[in-house]
């Protein structure tokens, strides 16, 4: 949708810690989602990553490449949402299935 008007919407989650080399989950201090010149404040990880996957979903985008397989796992085991772009290679779909299976055992 926005490739087709040449608008490039960049999605980054970002997280400021006060010591990149202390172990403690309460290094973090704070969680961001960039997309494109706007930054928006999220109160967790967790809505960082969820705004950055929507905002993907939503616009139509390609996920990084770096993160790819991960969000497409996000986006079919814990979403439920499929799209005609969706590429998955052999592993996620196992991973995917195993974990749709777990999930109805319990």
């Amino acid at each position: 949708m926005l490739d087709k008007k040449e608008i490039r919407l960049q999605r980054l989650v970002v997280l400021l810690c006060n010591d990149a080399e202390d172990s403690d989950e309460e290094k973090y201090v704070a969680f961001y989602v960039i997309t494109s010149d706007l930054l928006y404040e999220m109160p967790t990880i967790m809505a960082a990553v969820d705004v950055c996957l929507k905002c993907t979903i939503v616009f139509s985008l390609q996920y990084n490449a770096a993160a790819r397989l991960s969000c497409l796992f996000l986006q079919h085991a814990v979403y439920g949402i499929e799209t005609k772009h969706d590429k998955f290679s052999c592993k996620v779909k196992q991973l995917i299935a195993e974990t749709s299976t777990a999930v109805a055992a319990d």
